[in-house]
C-alpha cells in the first residue's frame, strides 16, 4: 500500500511555490509519490506540472517519485486525470495539496470525482492539505476569492457542464 500525494493544480502562479513546499514536506514525512498536475498555458515555456516538479526537486523530493500530468487545464480535469492515475496504483491514501483560497472548490471537485473509487472509505483515503495564499495584495486576493465562490456556487447548483460530465463519467 503506497501512500500517495497529489499535488493539485496551480491556479495562481504566486501559489506554486507555497503548494510545492507543502507537498515536499508531506512527501518527506510519508515517502510516496507526488503527482504534479497542470498543462502548459499559452505563452508559457513549460507546463505547470514541470514548474511544480522543479520546485519539488529543489525541496528534496526524489525526481523518480514525481509523476507529471501535463494535460489538465482545469481543476475538474486535474481530478479526473489524477483519478485515472491513482486507480492504476495500489494507494492507501492520497493527499490533495492546494492553496487556502482554492480549498473549498478543490475538496468539492475531488470528492465528487473520486466518489465511486473511495466509496465507504472517504475519510481514510482522500485527504486535503492547504498551503498559504500568496497574493501580491488584498485586492488580488479578494478577486480570486470571489471567483472561487462563484465557481463553487455553479458546481453546487449543477450548472457547470465540465464538472457534471466529469463526475458522470467516473460515477455512473
Amino acid at each position: 500500500n503506497n501512500q500517495f500525494g497529489i499535488y493539485e493544480a496551480v491556479v495562481s502562479t504566486q501559489s506554486t511555490g507555497a503548494r510545492a513546499v507543502l507537498a515536499s514536506k508531506l512527501y518527506r514525512a510519508r515517502e510516496g509519490k507526488v503527482i504534479a498536475t497542470g498543462y502548459r498555458g499559452a505563452g508559457y515555456a513549460e507546463s505547470e506540472a514541470r514548474a511544480i516538479a522543479r520546485v519539488l526537486v529543489r525541496c528534496g523530493v526524489n525526481e523518480a517519485d514525481i509523476i507529471l500530468e501535463e494535460e489538465a487545464s482545469t481543476t475538474c480535469y486535474n481530478a479526473a486525470y489524477c483519478r485515472e492515475m491513482v486507480q492504476e496504483m495500489d494507494c492507501a491514501e492520497i493527499c490533495v495539496v492546494t492553496s487556502a483560497f482554492h480549498m473549498a472548490r478543490t475538496r468539492f471537485i475531488f470528492s465528487a470525482v473520486f466518489a465511486s473509487l473511495v466509496k465507504g472509505r472517504e475519510e481514510d483515503f482522500l485527504k486535503f492539505e492547504e498551503s498559504e495564499d500568496c497574493f501580491p495584495d488584498a485586492a488580488t486576493a479578494a478577486v480570486a476569492q470571489s471567483n472561487e465562490e462563484r465557481c463553487l456556487d455553479k458546481l453546487k447548483a449543477g450548472t457547470h457542464r465540465v464538472f457534471n460530465d466529469t463526475v458522470s463519467k467516473y460515477n455512473p
